[in-house]
């Protein structure tokens, strides 16, 4: 069974690959982590990702959505796409506000 990645790090591979899927299939993201380019890019993408004040709002946010999506009864696969819409939503919103902030 697929278990999708965190959304910080679906975010590291759609930068890093230029790629819109809001999670992104095995099928993209295996052969993109063997690469010996690609894999090491996607992994310091992810790490600047979670230590950014952007992905811990993020995180946050979508934290706060997944509970609230679990006590619904919320089927798991849509659970997994509406949390991670609102983890991109909160990081694109937080990383606006860091670049008008500069």
């Amino acid at each position: 069974m697929f278990c999708p990645p965190n959304p910080a790090f679906c975010q590291a591979v759609r930068q890093v690959l230029d790629i819109d899927d809001l999670i992104p299939g095995p099928n993209v993201v295996i052969p993109a982590l063997r690469n010996a380019v690609l894999g090491p890019t996607i992994e310091k993408a992810h790490r600047d990702i979670v230590d950014s004040p952007a992905g811990r709002a993020a995180d946050e946010a979508a934290q706060r959505m997944r509970e609230k999506l679990e006590a619904s009864g919320i089927e798991d696969s849509e659970l997994e796409q509406q949390v991670a819409s609102e983890w991109q939503a909160w990081f694109d919103e937080e990383c606006r506000c860091e670049t008008r902030a500069v």
